[in-house]
């Protein structure tokens, strides 16, 4: 973006050369349409997209930030990044960034960055270094990793729960494959059999020498059941302990889920210690009743009622949690021991067929549902404890129902916008496009059916064999290790037509049906290429003649001198020391020849300047110098000019004023910019000059009452040869002059660290002109 800018910029520096020129039309329109797709696509991206300078200054910033963080985009920039970052994480943000400017590498940060409400919310950010003009700055993509953080959290209470209810559990409990084999036990088995975890991983169950053979059919046939999706009824049995010694157990076989893989779990208890299990199973139920009470999840209890026949016509409450009052709106009281339609106002109980089926067949179901009456997406658990009872476990869905909704939006939108888009979209994964939109596919002449079908990497055959290995070293470098953004990579492609075209593209990594993904962009860029090269050309063409010029004028400028100054000499002695001698009519003519050489000699000693000024060869010879001696010096050589035009020159300074500055080139200016305040000022009108200093800095002001100057004139003030014409005004005014002075005198002021600025109030109102220079 920062490089696009740059180039619409430099194009605008050349208008004066190139104004007539159709191509230089041409290639500023070029150069505005691809500006306005890049700021298309940043503005309608998800992530916030942001630019720091190598001081941590936001210079750019897209919209998305004020969706995600609620500030405006204007409130940010100028701000240093590190504000926005949450104090603790701020010397680890500092050093990425930090060491990604030292190294110039990419890098990738979590932290926490606050919200305009006060919040600090999780993010991810990606950051990209760049360096353009030898001048660095990063892009950084930033996104909201709130959800994914909670989720992590929630997943990892919930594996930290269910492995301390295995570790801690008083019977013990065996995980085992389909096949039979143990690939885990708890801590108890060893207390019961003596056998640990290390002897028992691995080994099938059924050849360990634990089942006496008289309880082998009974192991065998509830394995069966499992094998045919049933549930064996649990059984007491006898079993082996280490020590050869038998003891009977009270075993449960259930079937669990892990890592989308079905498991037996083998619970065995010891009915020896059956009282003291009771116990534990008390404090158990205690817990339980804390996870109750303290669970994010409306949850309730119920029990079926049902009539004569046993047919299930409605269902009591009897015990909710505070989660549900709050979900739900209803207080404990009101519904507890209630029915349903009771409770609830309605003819029938709400899904009276699905929860007198789970609690009949004890089949736990889940399923999500709308309330229109609350506008509210559920989504409802409900399992069975015991027969004719069934508890539901609810939560409030409606921020994700809502997400998905803009999710399928999105995509429609996604699917609108690019097939009508005039710039070539395509998604590639795993090396192989899986959607192309119809400008993508004509711009490379295929077909998008025969895109789809291409194998992977196949599109590498279609680029130019000069450009193709660097489009691989870029696409695999971004595939296996930025996974960030690319932009403004430029190759050639060779169309199903054999033409050869250009192509620019931006290529951002999504996630596409689960898995990383590219979503690609493209432009066909040959008649801008063409353009650039005949720009560039064209430039080379200029540049040599600009120094054609500047040479010439150097040389003639040098050539003229010399001769002028023995003309200008001799005139000066015969003013000086011959004047008595010489005839009033000749004198005449020698005074007219003697001011034309002094104004030609000024006008080559400013072209000369000029000169300098262009070539950088314009220096300085700083002292501590008294400013008022200067200006007095000054306005004691303008006299005669002053005089001639019977004008006044007021001068308020104080005794003394030092300052390290080029007394020569002082006065240059100085005399400069009264010469202008005399010649532009009628006969018999006044100027005032005088000299204020402060701490910081010292002012000469020079002040006339002169022609003035207008709005349109100042824009011409100090640039070279840039003269405002006098003539026609009658207004008593000198129009002579090269228009170089204030050129100079401006160059002369920026060389000391200075400014000149011009006040007027326009025509025939005078002029100011203050000399400002710093102490510093």
């Amino acid at each position: 973006m920062q490089e696009l800018e740059q180039e619409i910029r430099r194009n605008d520096d050349e208008k004066t050369d190139l104004t007539n020129s159709n191509d230089y039309l041409e290639t500023i329109g070029n150069l505005n349409r691809i500006k306005n797709k890049h700021d298309f696509i940043l503005n309608n991206i998800l992530d916030i997209i942001l630019e720091l300078d190598e001081k941590g200054t936001i210079i750019f910033i897209n919209p998305q930030v004020e969706n995600l963080f609620g500030f405006k985009p204007d409130k940010v920039l100028g701000k240093n990044a590190l504000k926005f970052v949450h104090p603790e994480d701020l010397n680890y943000v500092l050093k990425s960034i930090q060491n990604a400017f030292l190294y110039n590498e990419d890098f990738g940060i979590e932290y926490r960055s606050i919200h305009k409400n006060g919040q600090y919310i999780p993010v991810y950010a990606k950051g990209i270094i760049r360096c353009v003009e030898n001048k660095k700055s990063s892009f950084l993509i930033i996104r909201d990793i709130s959800k994914q953080k909670q989720i992590e959290r929630k997943f990892i209470e919930s594996e930290e729960k269910w492995r301390k209810i295995f570790e801690n559990s008083p019977n013990a409990i065996l995980l085992i494959d389909i096949k039979a084999y143990i690939i885990d036990c708890n801590s108890s088995t060893k207390k019961l059999f003596g056998f640990g975890k290390k002897e028992l991983m691995g080994k099938n169950i059924l050849k360990i020498s634990a089942i006496p053979n008289e309880f082998m059919p009974i192991v065998l046939k509830g394995f069966k059941t499992l094998q045919k999706g049933g549930i064996p009824e649990p059984q007491e049995i006898q079993l082996y302990t280490r020590e050869g010694k038998r003891a009977w157990f009270y075993c449960q076989i259930s079937l669990v889920k892990s890592n989308d893989e079905n498991l037996i779990q083998l619970t065995i208890q010891d009915l020896r210690l059956l009282k003291k299990a009771r116990k534990k199973l008390e404090d158990y139920e205690k817990n339980f009743q804390v996870l109750f009470n303290n669970s994010t999840s409306g949850i309730a209890y119920h029990r079926v009622v049902y009539d004569n026949l046993g047919n299930p016509v409605n269902y009591v409450i009897t015990d909710v949690n505070p989660k549900y009052e709050k979900i739900l709106l209803i207080k404990k009281e009101d519904v507890i021991n209630r029915t349903a339609t009771e409770a609830y106002n309605v003819e029938k109980a709400p899904y009276l067929g699905l929860y007198s089926k789970v609690a009949d067949n004890q089949e736990s179901i889940t399923f999500e549902t709308y309330f229109t009456s609350m506008d509210t997406h559920f989504r409802i658990s409900a399992i069975s404890p015991r027969k004719g009872e069934f508890i539901t476990v609810f939560d409030d869905i409606s921020e994700r129902k809502n997400s998905e909704l803009k999710l399928v939006e999105s995509e429609e939108k996604f699917r609108t916008i690019t097939e009508q888009s005039f710039i070539g979209i395509a998604i590639l994964q795993d090396f192989t496009f899986k959607y192309v939109n119809k400008q993508f596919s004509d711009t490379l002449g295929y077909s998008s059916d025969d895109i789809l079908k291409w194998k992977p990497r196949e599109f590498f055959q279609i680029i130019h064999p000069e450009d193709k290995e660097m489009v691989q070293t870029i696409a695999e470098e971004k595939y296996y290790r930025t996974k960030g953004v690319l932009a403004n990579i430029q190759f050639r492609v060779i169309k199903k037509t054999g033409k050869i075209i250009w192509l620019e593209i931006i290529s951002k990594t999504i996630t596409f049906k689960g898995k990383p993904a590219d979503l690609i962009a493209t432009l066909d860029i040959s008649e801008k290429i063409e353009a650039e090269w005949l720009i560039l050309e064209e430039n080379k063409k200029l540049l040599r003649l600009n120094k054609i010029r500047k040479d010439l004028i150097t040389r003639v400028s040098h050539e003229l001198k010399t001769p002028l100054t023995s003309m200008y000499g001799a005139s000066q002695i015969l003013l000086k020391h011959l004047i008595d001698k010489i005839d009033e009519d000749v004198l005449r003519f020698i005074e007219i020849f003697h001011r034309g050489a002094l104004r030609l000699k000024k006008l080559i000693e400013s072209l000369i300047d000029a000169s300098r000024i262009e070539t950088g060869k314009l220096e300085l010879r700083l002292n501590n110098e008294n400013l008022v001696e200067i200006i007095r010096e000054c306005v004691d050589e303008m006299n005669y000019l002053s005089n001639n035009r019977y004008q006044t020159i007021n001068i308020d300074l104080p005794k003394d004023c030092y300052l390290n500055v080029d007394i020569i080139r002082i006065q240059q200016v100085i005399t400069n910019i009264l010469s202008n305040a005399i010649k532009n000022s009628p006969e018999n009108s006044s100027i005032y000059i005088n000299l204020l200093e402060n701490n910081r800095n010292v002012d000469i002001n020079i002040k006339d009452n002169g022609i003035g100057i207008t709005k349109e004139e100042k824009s011409l003030l100090f640039e070279k040869f840039g003269k405002m014409e006098r003539y026609g005004m009658d207004l008593g005014v000198d129009i002579e002059g090269s228009g170089l002075g204030l050129y100079i005198s401006k160059e002369i002021i920026d060389l000391h660290g200075g400014q000149i600025l011009v006040e007027s109030e326009g025509r025939n109102k005078g002029a100011l002109f203050t000399v400002r220079l710093f102490k510093n």
